[in-house]
C-alpha cells in the first residue's frame, strides 16, 4: 500500500528529525 509506505517514511523522518532521512532518501530513491 503506497499510503502505508508514505506514512512510514513520515514517521521515520519524525523519529530522526530529518537528520539522516533526507540523504537516505536520495540514495534509496534517486528519482524522487
Amino acid at each position: 500500500d503506497r499510503n502505508a509506505k508514505y506514512n512510514q517514511l513520515l514517521r521515520i523522518e519524525e523519529e530522526l528529525e530529518g537528520v539522516a532521512y533526507y540523504p537516505g532518501k536520495k540514495f534509496r530513491n534517486p528519482l524522487l
